[in-house]
C-alpha cells in the first residue's frame, strides 16, 4: 500500500434487503488499472475488508485523486462460507 499521504479510510454500514444479515460478508476493492504516483507504482491488487456484527465496514485505500492514470475502484461483495478460501482476485 502507498504511505499514508495518499491513502485514506474508506467507512460505511451495510444493510441487506429484508433484514437480512450482512455478518461475514466481504467487500472487495480492486484499482481499474494500475496507476502511477510520481515515481511510485500503485499495481491493482485488491484490498477486502469484512462486515462487523453492527454492518460496519472500514479499510484503508490508497487516494485515486493522488494518481497519473484515472484509477477507480471496482468493488464487489460477497459471502462465502469459513470453510471455503476467498477467492484470489489478481488473476
Amino acid at each position: 500500500m502507498a504511505n499514508s499521504g495518499t491513502t485514506c479510510t474508506v467507512t460505511g454500514d451495510i444493510e441487506l434487503p429484508g433484514d437480512l444479515s450482512a455478518v461475514g460478508w466481504r467487500i472487495v476493492f480492486t484499482l481499474s488499472r494500475v496507476d502511477t504516483n510520481g515515481a511510485q507504482v500503485i499495481l491493482p491488487e485488491p484490498v477486502a475488508a469484512t462486515v462487523q456484527e453492527d454492518g460496519a465496514v472500514s479499510v484503508d485505500l490508497w487516494r485515486t485523486a493522488a494518481g497519473d492514470a484515472n484509477a477507480v475502484y471496482i468493488v464487489t461483495a460477497g459471502w462465502q462460507a469459513k470453510a471455503q478460501p476467498w477467492p484470489d482476485h489478481r488473476a
